[in-house]
């Protein structure tokens, strides 16, 4: 995790922190970074390159609160993660969405000294030490926040998966059909016949590829 938090800011005397909140943010979005997601910001902090890097006004935009937005490969929507700090307490409140979704969040609460027990030592050029129990917090945000919330995400459509026309011996039965009605003299009751007929496949074939996708 400190190479992480290294890629993301190179030396933690950059973040801006008496508290350790700012840390505990950074810290949870490198998870997320690490779990897949990427940063959809143009411009990133101290114009860092790496995947790690956050937006450059990560810890600038709010009073004691981090917002991070990202994308992740074969998923339709954004994501977001929230992190909002309760000076009094100590309490730092997680919270995680589907940006296009108003039903799939995730959340969390964590205290900061547990974590952060130092914040002093994040007025220096070194991450060791800053950050503690490390893997507890990478657990905890997985199996409460980013398993579910991906779970529930909607993916990509598979172009396999897509409703399509109907196929081409549909198309040349139908085609069959009217050509041979034109030639006895074409009625209005075979026309609607043969538009009912096309319409029932093309319902066919959607909830096919519905089903398929849902399996």
């Amino acid at each position: 995790m400190d190479q992480h938090l290294r890629s993301a800011v190179r030396e933690p005397r950059f973040v801006q922190t008496e508290d350790g909140g700012s840390v505990l943010a950074l810290a949870l979005h490198c998870v997320m970074v690490e779990q897949g997601f990427r940063v959809t910001a143009e411009k990133k902090f101290g114009g860092g390159a790496s995947a790690f890097s956050p937006a450059a006004d990560w810890q600038g935009k709010y009073t004691n609160e981090w917002v991070f937005d990202y994308k992740r490969v074969g998923y339709a929507s954004g994501f977001q993660l929230h992190c909002s700090l309760q000076p009094g307490s100590g309490k730092m409140f997680v919270h995680a969405r589907e940006t296009d979704s108003p039903t799939n969040m995730r959340y969390m609460g964590l205290l900061v000294d547990k974590y952060v027990p130092d914040p002093a030592k994040a007025k220096g050029s070194s991450w060791e030490g800053v950050l503690v129990e490390q893997e507890a917090l990478k657990q905890q945000l997985e199996e409460y926040v980013i398993g579910p919330l991906l779970a529930a995400a909607l993916p990509l459509q598979d172009p396999d998966d897509a409703p399509s026309s109907p196929p081409e011996d549909w198309i040349s039965q139908l085609s069959s059909y009217l050509d041979s009605t034109y030639d006895g003299g074409i009625s209005r009751r075979n026309v609607l016949l043969a538009g009912a007929a096309l319409a029932a496949a093309s319902i066919g074939i959607f909830f096919l590829a519905r089903s398929r996708q849902q399996a």
